[in-house]
């Protein structure tokens, strides 16, 4: 608990200056740039191209910054999407595989997970905000988001937004939440998209 408080408190700092929003604008051009570059480009896999349109069509350029980091222990980069004045923001990935079996039966029907790995939000209603956008990128792609929660003053919170508990709990207690996709575009594209991803990862 001790670590949340601080890592919250820390972000509470952090996102108001001056030189960190200038880095997040700029990070943004760069990473629509990338996502423009995949999404029209035929040589790209189709997951790829996919996600990559996804992202810049829920994320407008007017309402949301973009940044993208390589954690060195994970193996899929982390997204972290800000609102229009950076005041909050979310943070997840894609996964592809989980030492959790009851993530690991959900990635075995759908292919790929969305993990929320972080939100933070300093201005009223810009977390839930956040959280259903990448609700929306959930249903439009058909991958479910996971996440285990931490909010320490609402438990209901995701839940409000749609999670349910699945009743299985983190390394230190805290309640794994689901959000399932509402939408399945085709099974046609459902399936080759799976199987790309499988390969990115060198999943059997």
């Amino acid at each position: 608990m001790g670590n949340l408080d601080f890592d919250h408190e820390g972000y509470r700092k952090l996102l108001p200056l001056k030189d960190f929003k200038h880095f997040i604008k700029h990070s943004d051009s760069k990473t629509r740039n990338h996502f423009i570059g995949m999404a029209f480009n035929n040589k790209t896999d189709v997951f790829s191209r996919n996600f990559s349109n996804k992202m810049i069509n829920i994320f407008p350029k007017n309402e949301f910054y973009i940044h993208i980091q390589q954690f060195p222990e994970n193996d899929s980069p982390s997204y972290m999407v800000y609102n229009t004045d950076i005041t909050a923001f979310i943070q997840f990935r894609l996964v592809g595989r989980s030492e959790n079996k009851y993530l690991e039966n959900i990635i075995r029907d759908y292919g790929v997970l969305i993990e929320v790995e972080a939100l933070h939000s300093f201005k009223k209603g810009m977390g839930a905000m956040l959280v259903s956008q990448l609700e929306k990128l959930s249903d439009k792609l058909f991958i479910p988001i996971y996440l285990y929660d931490t909010n320490l003053k609402d438990e209901l919170y995701y839940q409000d937004l749609g999670f349910f508990d699945t009743t299985k709990k983190g390394n230190h207690g805290e309640p794994l939440l689901v959000y399932k996709p509402k939408n399945l575009e085709t099974n046609k594209k459902e399936k080759p998209i799976k199987s790309l991803f499988k390969k990115v990862f060198n999943i059997n």
